[in-house]
């Protein structure tokens, strides 16, 4: 079994009787495609809004939006798919619902904008949620009071302190 897994030798598929690692190496590219945009943006946008809503903690901004993304989190990303494909891709028309082509350029700016939008506004709930939890921990730590006693301005506090310990557990 282990020498199977180490040599990419994971069988045949019961469903199309094709080699699994075959199967793996043509649906890896577009699935690579779909899924580092997603996780790039995912993270470059909770990222700010987190450590804003955090600075701002108990405020009616923080509270807010925390119920937003309650609320974000308890529909079904199912029910984000259908609304989605059938606002943007049939009533819009802005983007198609389905294919894909050989050409990867004409996949980045035609296939695959709708799925990572959709995946982008569903993601960024949870990730915001928890990046958030990350930087209040770091708010909380005696080095960023010892920094504010210091006289250092809040903007360097949350940047240079804050935000440097807190992409630890985010980056990992």
């Amino acid at each position: 079994f282990l020498k199977q897994i180490a040599t990419f030798e994971w069988g045949k598929s019961w469903a199309t009787n094709d080699a699994v690692a075959t199967l793996f190496a043509t649906r890896m590219p577009a699935t690579l495609t779909v899924m580092v945009p997603i996780l790039i943006l995912d993270t470059l946008l909770s990222i700010p809004i987190a450590i804003g809503v955090a600075y701002v903690r108990g405020s009616l901004t923080d509270r807010s939006l925390m119920v937003v993304t309650t609320v974000a989190l308890s529909i079904s990303f199912l029910v984000y798919i259908i609304v989605g494909q059938y606002l943007f891709g049939f009533q819009l028309g802005w983007f198609p619902v389905q294919g894909w082509s050989d050409s990867t350029w004409t996949n980045l700016t035609t296939f695959v904008p709708l799925p990572v939008m959709l995946a982008v506004m569903v993601g960024i709930s949870p990730q915001t949620r928890l990046y958030r939890t990350f930087f209040l921990d770091e708010l909380g730590h005696d080095y960023v009071r010892t920094a504010r006693a210091k006289g250092l301005v809040e903007s360097t506090v949350l940047f240079k302190h804050v935000l440097r310990n807190a992409m630890i557990p985010i980056l990992t």
